[in-house]
């Protein structure tokens, strides 16, 4: 498996243009992928209040890192079918950015989808 290294002043560069602040100058990436096997039931992205916190999120509508939906996902903050307002299509992506001075939980968001297994790539920053 090859490694990456991005040099410390270009990381700094692309978190500054993402809104990204760093207090403590120790930046936290991970990443979550979600899969939802019903298009009639969503799920919560993190089944754990408080264990996914972010300040910013790139959103991939990808099944796996490597391999694009059959269909369109949604991402919302509400439980119930059909009523996430957030559309993401296979293969695109949407960033959601906490205000400054504050975080949002993966566990406060909904994905919804179109096809059976499809579901999202998450890389987020806290």
């Amino acid at each position: 498996m090859k490694t990456t290294k991005l040099r410390l002043p270009l990381l700094l560069t692309l978190l500054a243009c993402a809104g990204i602040a760093l207090a403590d100058g120790l930046l936290r990436v991970n990443e979550l992928t979600k899969t939802n096997a019903s298009a009639t039931v969503p799920v919560r992205l993190s089944a754990v209040r408080g264990a996914n916190f972010f300040k910013s999120a790139t959103f991939y509508g990808k099944l796996h890192p490597r391999t694009n939906n059959t269909g369109t996902v949604y991402l919302g903050t509400n439980s119930t079918n059909d009523t996430q307002a957030i559309s993401i299509a296979a293969g695109e992506y949407v960033v959601i950015t906490a205000p400054e001075n504050s975080y949002f939980d993966l566990y406060d968001f909904y994905l919804d989808v179109a096809t059976t297994n499809d579901g999202v790539v998450v890389v987020y920053a806290y």
